[in-house]
């Protein structure tokens, strides 16, 4: 990847944040063709503009990594939440579920949802960033001392669901996953790692780093590996 000079490193932020913080609930006819400007188009290019238009089979113009295939962004819509990750401390638990990119006309919006008495309940509503396609969650008084089952919904089909661990307090010890390293070049099934992490039942993982080694489609980048593990 060419290296960006610090002008033009402040210049993408800064654009960035005002496009989010300004207007979070943009429609489509809003939307950046190039949110980081016309200096950086090839920038997340299958995640923005007219995506769905451009196929998924040969990313980036560059060298290196960025040429390999990557997973495709058009998936069925009763697929667009591709995962979630979570932490909860003192208290407040926070949520970000990633999305895949959305066609015009789609809500911009993902809820949240965890059960209590058997029942589904809404806790917390959050609009669908653009660029980038995810939704943040803050529940307050969390209750840390039991598991909590949730589901992450767009529309009226998409979710994806999942348990909310309690914290282990109680434990002298803990177990780790570390969740670090995921080549692009080595995409497809890995079910020796997740039967390991069946068995090893982790109480926390550890994202260190390197979940995607896309220099350019970073959001391709990002669901790549819900898609091979």
């Amino acid at each position: 990847m060419k290296p960006i000079n610090r002008r033009a490193a402040i210049k993408l932020t800064a654009a960035g944040v005002g496009a989010l913080a300004v207007k979070p609930f943009t429609s489509f006819a809003e939307d950046a063709a190039e949110p980081f400007g016309t200096e950086f188009p090839d920038l997340d290019s299958l995640a923005t503009g007219q995506w769905w238009s451009k196929a998924a089979t040969a990313v980036g113009k560059g060298k290196g990594k960025d040429r390999d295939k990557t997973v495709p962004m058009d998936v069925p819509r009763d697929e667009v939440v591709a995962f979630a990750l979570y932490t909860q401390h003192g208290g407040v638990m926070k949520m970000t579920a990633q999305l895949y990119p959305l066609k015009p006309g789609e809500p911009r919006k993902a809820r949240l949802e965890v059960q209590r008495d058997g029942a589904w309940v809404e806790v917390a509503k959050s609009a669908v960033l653009y660029p980038g396609w995810d939704a943040h969650f803050r529940v307050e008084k969390w209750d840390a001392t039991k598991d909590v089952a949730y589901r992450v919904r767009h529309g009226e089909k998409a979710m994806f669901d999942g348990v909310i661990r309690r914290d282990p307090v109680e434990k002298e010890e803990i177990v780790i996953a570390n969740m670090s390293c995921n080549s692009s070049r080595t995409t497809g099934q890995r079910p020796e790692i997740i039967d390991n992490l069946k068995a090893q039942n982790p109480d926390l993982l550890f994202f260190a780093g390197d979940q995607t080694y896309r220099h350019t489609e970073h959001t391709a980048g990002w669901i790549e590996p819900k898609n091979g593990s």
